[in-house]
């Protein structure tokens, strides 16, 4: 065989390998591109995040209140009013939520985020 047509065949080659290797770039920047379009268009992950850790930053497991003592459990921690849980401040503590103050701001924690779907009647 000829040395023009080795010199040839590895031209070649290399121009179908560099080729491929362009395809496949190409490829990966398309899939790279690529959203779910499933995704509402207003949330991304950090908003979602951001979101769940404001709704549980605080979270009130108990109340208990007894002749001039006021008492609430939050985060796991045991505080009376006036106490501090992270960086906020216990206001008042009611037989349903507790109200805090955190960097000035008021902020109310129920004791149970649901709400009441249907109220019954006493039964008489």
């Amino acid at each position: 065989m000829p040395k023009h047509d080795t010199d040839l065949r590895l031209r070649r080659g290399y121009h179908y390998l560099v080729a491929g290797l362009c395809l496949l770039y190409s490829l990966t920047l398309a899939a790279a591109a690529l959203t779910d379009p499933t995704r509402p268009p207003q949330l991304s992950p950090t908003t979602v995040q951001k979101r769940s850790m404001q709704q549980s930053e605080y979270r009130l497991s108990s109340i208990r209140i007894r002749s001039g003592s006021k008492t609430a459990i939050i985060n796991g921690q045991n505080v009376t009013e006036g106490q501090s849980v992270g960086e906020a401040v216990i206001r008042k503590i009611e037989p349903d939520r507790v109200i805090l103050s955190l960097n000035g701001v008021r902020r109310e924690v129920p004791l149970f985020a649901h709400t009441l779907k249907k109220q019954y009647s006493k039964v008489p």
